[in-house]
């Protein structure tokens, strides 16, 4: 169903008027069966998902909604659900596109109301108040409203994603913010006994920091980030978010607020906020929708003050099987039957940020159904899996990666997942693990698979021993993902391209997105995997033991079987995942 969209009150007045008649009684269909006609799942699914609903009800006296069951099992999202839930109780829904509210129309709901509720009011038509809210078949907010105001509610329902940006637009709670620093100015001629450790501490803990530090990382789980950055500058501070591997400034604070901001993110994550000429490293535990995501938190000082990085951790859509990877049907073969071996050195590579640990992490997800002794040393740790026992470097106490491998051989280990290979002990290490008789998976810093073998050399590790242990090596690149709320096709001069390599029809059809407010204007919404799998066979074992070239060990994997990065990525291209701009980014780094 294409969701129509309101950019004003006018608008709405159309929509709502236009809809009225076929969504006012909504439908007595079963929320399984508006799922299945809407081939958000198949007839399999919605009966596994039924039949697991009703084991579960009778082990526990209490029955799963199906919904939730099919959330929790990743077989639809949580728009999907609300599309349908809107459907089957008659709740218009629309595309929320840049629409432009009154300010009248703002007034007549509290900003606190609001911001706990998540219910944004649009409009008044027929003397009735018109909300936009992600979960309108939820009364509470809406009976609340109605009994403050006075007013009749209409609901009508928008994605999560829209009305965090409009909240975020329309209510800026945090203009108050501006008022924090002339306060502590005056508590700080009225106390001036107190310490300035003390003083900072007590302006951390009040309620308008504690709130802004707090709606900082709520935008940025909104918004998908993987990475959450509080910069200061000369004049103001600035937050950016890493959204799909790529920085967007939201918005700038001002320099005043630095001090507490930066003492706030320090209590969360347990460090000293006495210490300001020294980088401090800690983790931070946030409830979000019912979620625990962890955080990990960098402190450096800069010149004009501290700046933090939040890396953000979420364990439930990290952890990953293989086949959920987005690779390859063959590739997803490939690695589940190397990860199948009792012995061996599979490699994982990549630029910073391209997903590695992912790869890693599903990898011991899939071993870890054989029952094998598997252990890890990592820096940092960033998921915990159950049944992995699991190691975190500390290089201050001499616990680096050689030192903690030295004592995993004496654990008797069946798997051995080494965060990354750095240097030639722990090069030297894993290789020797993986000669007797352990199956060791790491990962290393080169831009595709070949280049691994030339960078183990360079580390002082002899031929014969790469060409012995190495079972496989995967390269791997993330690239964006067209919105699919915006994609539109493009006409594209293939002549424009030979000087990147990259082959099209001459004026080719492809899908870019052009920008909306579910993407941020951007044009991208996620990324999608793209890989490279370079399995060790004998004619490559004798190639690396001749020393050969680089290039002759690209050609001859090229020539049996593993297709290149740039051109997965094209592929993409040609289904309409992704763009030729994001090709070309993988190809200049590749």
């Amino acid at each position: 169903m294409e969701l129509i969209s309101i950019r004003n009150s006018d608008d709405l007045v159309t929509a709502l008027s236009t809809i009225k008649s076929s969504m006012a009684s909504g439908t007595e269909a079963p929320l399984g069966q508006l799922l299945l006609a809407s081939c958000y799942i198949t007839q399999q699914q919605l009966d596994a998902a039924l039949g697991l609903q009703a084991k579960t009800g009778r082990q526990n006296g209490s029955y799963l909604r199906l919904g939730e069951l099919l959330l929790k099992k990743k077989l639809i999202n949580r728009q999907q659900i609300n599309q349908m839930l809107a459907q089957k109780f008659g709740i218009p829904s629309f595309k929320f596109d840049q629409c432009q509210v009154s300010a009248e129309v703002l007034a007549l709901v509290p900003e606190a109301f609001v911001l706990r509720y998540r219910l944004l009011p649009l409009a008044m038509i027929e003397n009735k108040l018109v909300v936009a809210s992600e979960t309108p078949w939820d009364n509470e907010g809406i009976n609340l409203l109605q009994f403050h105001t006075g007013l009749q509610i209409t609901a009508v329902m928008i994605t999560h994603a829209e009305i965090t940006t409009a909240i975020e637009h329309y209510y800026s709670e945090y203009k108050a913010m501006e008022a924090v620093p002339d306060q502590t100015q005056r508590i700080s001629a009225k106390q001036r006994l107190k310490s300035d450790i003390e003083l900072l501490e007590e302006q951390a803990n009040k309620r308008p920091i504690v709130r802004l530090l707090d709606h900082i990382i709520r935008q940025g789980l909104a918004r998908t980030a993987s990475d959450i950055h509080i910069r200061p500058t000369e004049k103001v501070i600035e937050v950016y978010y890493r959204i799909d591997g790529r920085m967007l400034m939201v918005r700038p604070y001002s320099n005043d607020l630095l001090a507490p901001l930066v003492s706030r993110a320090k209590i969360l994550a347990h460090m000293n906020i006495a210490e300001r000429r020294l980088p401090q490293d800690g983790h931070a535990r946030f409830e979000y929708e019912e979620n625990t995501v962890d955080l990990r938190l960098s402190v450096i000082p800069t010149v004009h003050g501290e700046s933090v990085v939040m890396r953000i951790l979420d364990s439930s859509a990290s952890l990953k099987q293989v086949g959920n990877l987005g690779l390859p049907a063959q590739q997803v073969d490939i690695l589940r039957r190397l990860a199948s071996h009792r012995s061996g050195l599979i490699l994982v590579v990549g630029p910073t940020g391209a997903g590695k640990s992912t790869t890693l992490y599903a990898l011991m997800n899939e071993i870890q159904r054989d029952d094998r002794h598997i252990v890890s040393v990592e820096d940092p740790v960033e998921y915990h899996i159950h049944g992995v026992e699991q190691v975190q470097v500390n290089e201050r106490k001499g616990l680096v990666f050689a030192n903690v491998l030295k004592h995993f051989l004496r654990h008797d280990p069946d798997v051995i997942m080494v965060g990354e290979i750095r240097d030639h002990a722990t090069a030297e290490l894993a290789i020797r693990a993986a000669l007797t008789g352990h199956l060791v998976l790491s990962t290393l810093h080169t831009n595709d698979a070949p280049s691994a073998i030339s960078r183990l050399l360079n580390m002082g590790i002899e031929p014969y021993l790469i060409s012995s242990t190495l079972l496989a090596v995967m390269s791997q690149g993330l690239i964006r993902v067209n919105c699919s709320a915006c994609a539109e096709q493009q006409i594209i001069d293939a002549g424009m391209l030979s000087q990147f390599g990259l082959a099209l029809a001459a004026d080719a059809t492809v899908i870019k997105g052009r920008g909306c407010s579910v993407c941020h204007f951007t044009g991208y919404k996620g990324r999608q995997m793209v890989s490279e799998l370079m399995c060790v066979d004998e004619a490559m074992a004798d190639l690396i033991n001749s020393k050969a070239v680089i290039s002759k060990i690209r050609h001859h994997a090229l020539q049996h079987g593993m297709t290149s990065l740039v051109d997965q990525a094209m592929n993409c291209v040609s289904k309409g995942l992704s763009t030729l701009e994001e090709v070309m980014v993988l190809s200049s780094n590749s």
